[in-house]
């Protein structure tokens, strides 16, 4: 197979030579069997690399030596693990893609800010002393503010918000929620909690340093004491925050 390769590969330099927009890269085709033939897979992948000497007639940004490290080796094992440490050091960083599978990796850094504090606060309020879960798609419950998107999932990466299994929803932030002990502590400044919170595929992976407090947490345009005096005032009138 290997030496069918070179001839075909010898054929298409021959026929190809005097063309412009072929890549020079086809010349390194030689070397690319070269090393297909010191693995114990030549014989299989001896089709692939002949079939490369139509794809090398295309102009392309690549060189087929590239795609030896993406084959599988003798140990399927092996190539796993490599791929895992290979992506290890990329994920928490600007991120990159399987080379198994493709997917996109990154870790996710999410902080907690004052609009998921406002809607910690108000999620305890709806849930009132009896701990009762709430549809957060409810409309006449919720404000636009608050159904506009569904970003209070993320309160769970903290442990300050609890999903009801049980509904028969599916998705990861429609449904019904309510505080934890954790949630309405925090929702009271009476606990600290990591600012920020490191996550891969929806699975939290660690948490900061940094320690803050319901009135540590700063967005523009919101005072942490105004929303409990607010949600205060409501529960005492009975009327919607």
């Amino acid at each position: 197979a290997v030496q069918r390769t070179r001839a075909t590969a010898s054929r298409a330099r021959k026929s190809n030579g005097s063309n412009p927009h072929v890549p020079t890269r086809r010349f390194q085709l030689d070397t690319f069997v070269a090393r297909m033939a010191r693995s114990t897979t030549a014989v299989l992948l001896g089709r692939v690399v002949a079939a490369s000497s139509f794809v090398m007639k295309i102009e392309c940004d690549f060189d087929l030596t590239n795609i030896y490290g993406l084959l599988p080796t003798d140990d399927p094992k092996e190539t796993l693990e490599n791929a895992r440490w290979a992506i290890a050091g990329d994920i928490a960083g600007k991120g990159d893609h399987c080379a198994c599978c493709g997917r996109w990796a990154k870790i996710n850094a999410f902080n907690l800010t004052g609009t998921l504090l406002r809607k910690l606060i108000l999620l305890c309020e709806r849930s009132g002393e009896r701990h009762r879960w709430v549809n957060t798609q409810d409309k006449k419950r919720f404000p636009g503010w608050f159904t506009h998107t569904n970003d209070h999932s993320k309160l769970a990466y903290w442990g300050l918000l609890q999903k009801d299994e049980q509904s028969g929803v599916n998705t990861k932030t429609v449904g019904r929620w309510r505080p934890t002990q954790r949630g309405l502590k925090f929702s009271r400044n009476k606990l600290q909690l990591p600012a920020t919170a490191f996550v891969y595929d929806a699975t939290v992976v660690g948490h900061s340093v940094k320690q803050v407090r319901a009135k540590d947490v700063k967005t523009k345009g919101y005072n942490y004491w105004e929303e409990i005096k607010m949600a205060w005032m409501a529960e005492k009138m009975k009327f919607p925050a």
